[in-house]
């Protein structure tokens, strides 16, 4: 992943990723960048070219992990909105923090609507929308209306 340079500095990129625990691995590009990591993670900071298991770099298991433990997951949305919502779950305090208020301004009125009738009738068994095509999904979602 980069960053841009126009909108942060790397030891402030380096400070923020420290401070919310997500400097695991630092890997840099530069020699430069090296000795801000290594100031900030020490032995955690590596050259990126040195790095032997690049394997190291893994995609989580569920990537909308927050997103599929509410009943968001049945509910159709893009990718984008997929990924606006889970961040904003996490770092609003979770689903049901402040009525939702973190996560409501990424879904449209019709997507409020499923919502509403999802959490009215919570032991229906919905299709799950997430990782599904917008249009398949909300088809899945109308099918399981009738």
């Amino acid at each position: 992943m980069t960053f841009d340079r126009k909108r942060t500095n790397f030891d402030t990129l380096l400070k923020r990723a420290s401070a919310k625990k997500c400097d695991l691995f630092v890997w840099t590009s530069t020699d430069a960048q090296l000795a801000a990591a290594k100031r900030v993670v020490g032995d955690r900071a590596r050259d990126y070219a040195s790095v032997d298991d690049k394997r190291s770099e893994r995609l989580d298991k569920e990537q909308q992990y927050y997103l599929y433990k509410s009943p968001l997951r049945f509910v159709p949305m893009t990718i984008a909105q997929r990924t606006r919502i889970n961040a904003a779950i996490r770092t609003g305090g979770g689903y049901a923090a402040k009525g939702g208020k973190a996560w409501r301004p990424f879904l449209s009125p019709r997507q409020l609507g499923w919502l509403r009738q999802i959490e009215a009738t919570p032991k229906k068994k919905w299709p799950v929308a997430q990782g599904l095509p917008m249009a398949e999904a909300a088809a899945a979602f109308a099918a399981a209306l009738k």
